[in-house]
């Protein structure tokens, strides 16, 4: 028994010693959201979803010809929409300005042309390296009736 109580401390005092460990690990400096949205983007999928009744939802990427779509957002905060007459433009708007919500933790991005705008929710906030999810949700009198899920990738 004398034994027994003799490892097991033995064994304790070894698993105390080693346990303690400092772990200083560094997050680094923030990513910049905005050159991280800057470039082209093209479509990866368009998923649709019937907000206004079932909730139903269906990828469309197969029905239009998505590879001519492209986004462009510039460091001057303008954008461009372009798309080929087989492709319809969802959102409507061609090219003018676009914003952050909040530009150290983004929401949302508005896209503005002349007096329309169009509002675009972030799955999350852009990142370098990663495929840009956005939202858009198409209304009627403040209701919602269809949105579309895009995901896009950097050219």
């Amino acid at each position: 028994m004398k034994k027994l109580n003799y490892i097991l401390m033995v064994l304790f005092a070894g698993l105390v010693f080693t346990a303690c460990d400092d772990d200083d690990y560094s997050l680094g400096a923030p990513s910049d959201k905005t050159k991280a949205l800057i470039g082209t983007w093209n479509v990866k999928s368009v998923t649709l979803t019937d907000e206004a009744g079932t909730k139903k939802e269906m990828d469309i990427t197969p029905y239009f010809n998505f590879d001519s779509y492209k986004v462009t957002f510039n460091e001057d905060k303008s954008f461009s929409i372009e798309s080929s007459s087989m492709t319809p433009n969802f959102v409507g708007l061609l090219s003018g300005t676009w914003s952050y919500d909040d530009a150290e933790a983004p929401l949302l991005i508005n896209l503005t042309e002349g007096t329309v705008s169009s509002q675009f929710t972030l799955a999350a906030p852009p990142r370098e390296g990663t495929n840009l999810r956005i939202k858009f949700i198409r209304k009627s009198e403040d209701k919602a009736i269809v949105s579309y899920r895009y995901e896009l990738t950097k050219n």
